[in-house]
């Protein structure tokens, strides 16, 4: 099976996450949960593990990425000289009217602003067929061959997107609520409650039904028991999974993504056995409508045995908080990932090697 990691910017990754699923359904083994990169990320140290066990580099080239500096630097390094010694494929996806990078010459690149997500898909999956049946010398040709699959491409934010202005006061008024509810710690009343909520649940109201499902933890948050929510739940935890849960849906409906309905968080089991692997596991459930499943996540015992300021972030936050952490990273998928692993070099989907 072929594989490949997929780099990318921060702000694009609900591209990411839609072009991932379809390569996956082409048979691909797709990687691209470890790295979210922000500017200034040294691609070479944050991916080069994957790539090691990959086939392909599939880089989103947009305008935030090439900001990033990456392009010039380190993807310039994984074109020529490769990655720990392994020649690497690039393969480039262009977005929002982004520039290829010189050094990436005459390669073949898939433009996200012409094609959707599954005809880009197609389109990567016929060039790496090519590469590894020894005909690279043909990917370009066989990848332009391929027939639009359907859907919309992705596209820039437009000004004056009314769904994204929706999504906008839903959040301002998300946020009057969580106004409300820190004077409750600072000596107010629930009481303080009721009105920003009622606010809440008008903006909500308002909303498409498509929205309104994609947006279960703000549901939440206007329709729970006051007494019970807002008693038990953590503030600081539950306004970190909000505003990720509010970028994502706005992001996808500026950029003509389809919406998926995402899954909530409900149940820590605690530690349970690792089946024999070197690691820790924490079970956690996730939600969505009737649905329930299972996350596992593994954290190497290297990685348990680290101190934390060797460690990357995210790996520190996962080992604090038995793996809680990293699960929001697979509530937006349709069809999320059961067990995740946690080790000294970052994050992935699936159990540990």
């Amino acid at each position: 099976m072929a594989s490949a990691f997929i780099s990318y910017a921060h702000e694009d990754q609900e591209l990411t996450v839609d072009l991932a699923e379809h390569l996956e359904a082409q048979g691909l083994d797709i990687r691209y949960d470890q790295v979210v990169l922000q500017i200034g990320d040294s691609l070479i140290q944050k991916i080069s593990q994957e790539i090691h066990d990959s086939d392909f580099l599939i880089a989103i080239v947009s305008p935030d990425s090439v900001e990033s500096g990456w392009c010039q630097r380190e993807l310039a390094l994984a074109a020529t000289q490769g990655i720990n010694e392994k020649q690497v494929t690039v393969l480039p996806v262009k977005f929002r009217g982004a520039e290829l990078p010189p050094m990436l010459g005459d390669a073949y690149y898939a433009d996200a602003d012409r094609f959707s997500a599954e005809t880009i898909a197609e389109k990567l999956a016929a060039a790496m067929r090519a590469h590894l049946e020894g005909r690279g010398n043909e990917a370009r040709r066989e990848a332009e061959a391929v027939e639009p699959a359907g859907g919309e491409p992705a596209h820039a934010e437009a000004a004056g997107d009314v769904e994204v202005g929706q999504i906008e006061e839903v959040a301002q008024r998300a946020w009057d609520v969580f106004q409300a509810w820190e004077g409750i710690w600072n000596g107010g009343n629930i009481r303080d409650l009721s009105d920003p909520r009622r606010r809440l649940r008008w903006a909500l109201d308002q909303l498409p039904t498509r929205l309104r499902g994609a947006l279960p933890l703000v549901e939440q948050m206007a329709n729970a028991d006051e007494d019970g929510f807002f008693a038990d739940a953590d503030l600081v935890q539950v306004e970190r999974d909000m505003r990720a849960e509010l970028l994502a849906v706005r992001t996808r409906v500026a950029q003509g993504l389809p919406i998926v309905g995402r899954w909530l968080i409900v149940a820590d089991e605690g530690e349970v056995s690792s089946g024999g692997r070197d690691a820790s596991a924490y079970l956690w459930r996730i939600q969505r409508g009737a649905e329930t499943r299972p996350v596992t996540v593994f954290i190497s015992r290297t990685a348990m045995a680290s101190a934390n300021d060797h460690l990357p972030q995210e790996v520190a936050a996962a080992k604090n908080t038995h793996g809680r952490s990293v699960v929001p990273q697979v509530v937006g998928l349709d069809e999320p990932p059961t067990t995740m692993s946690v080790t000294t070099a970052g994050i992935r989907f699936g159990l540990p090697d």
